[in-house]
């Protein structure tokens, strides 16, 4: 709400922004007639997008990087989302599809869906062979040099756990306590990842819990006491 009343009241207005989609980077520049009130709805971001990629407008999520959040609402501008002129936008395609097998001449070829247990293990599989924590620890500890370098992995890994992260609030786990947990789990897991190389791409260092501090040693001399005269 304060970035679209700084735009209506003369701020400077969001002129283009840079969407990752499908591990590759766009900058979208808007034009006279995106705007409205003076700022680029998010319905009318997403439907530029789904025209420039092809794809369903519903099956096109968006969010932003910092803080992760999801671009839910349509009539919201950019701004409400925190976004400013050269910000980063991440769009995720939904294939709700992606699970139904291919029509088969035959029955026998046809594939039973998958359970939900097996969905939370194609996801966990799924990242540790695209991303893995040993992806991730090399970013956290030793973070591109270059900035240029750096915003492109960070941007790269952030993408993938978004992605995967979607695909887990798909899973429906509404028959099970122990799935329920299982999903929770790997949720937090992903959260922690985005914070870590949050915290690597800004330079800043994990939150740790402190280490006690040492026992004073005793001192080699020893004070010499004044003898009281009585």
């Amino acid at each position: 709400m304060f970035g679209r009343l700084a735009s209506l009241f003369g701020g400077p207005k969001i002129q283009y922004i840079v969407v990752n989609y499908e591990k590759k980077e766009y900058r979208i520049t808007f034009t006279a007639e995106d705007y409205t009130d003076n700022s680029v709805t998010v319905g009318s971001l997403r439907n530029m997008l789904a025209k420039q990629f092809k794809v369903p407008v519903t099956h096109l999520s968006l969010f932003v990087l910092k803080p992760q959040r999801k671009m839910s609402n349509n009539k919201a501008s950019l701004e409400d989302y925190g976004l400013i002129n050269g910000g980063t936008v991440v769009a995720v395609f939904k294939r709700t599809d992606e699970a139904d097998p291919a029509p088969a001449p035959a029955p026998k070829a046809t594939t039973a869906p998958l359970s939900p247990k097996q969905q939370l293990d194609a996801v966990a599989k799924a990242v540790d062979a695209e991303l893995g924590e040993d992806r991730i620890n090399a970013f956290i500890k030793s973070p591109p040099a270059d900035a240029k370098a750096r915003d492109k992995e960070y941007r790269l890994l952030s993408e993938i756990i978004l992605q995967n992260t979607i695909k887990l609030d798909n899973v429906d786990v509404s028959g099970s306590q122990d799935l329920r947990l299982e999903r929770k789990a790997l949720i937090n897991k992903f959260h922690e990842y985005h914070a870590d190389i949050d915290a690597a791409n800004e330079g800043r260092t994990a939150p740790s819990s402190p280490s006690p501090s040492p026992s004073p040693k005793p001192t080699g001399g020893k004070k010499k006491r004044k003898n009281k005269k009585k």
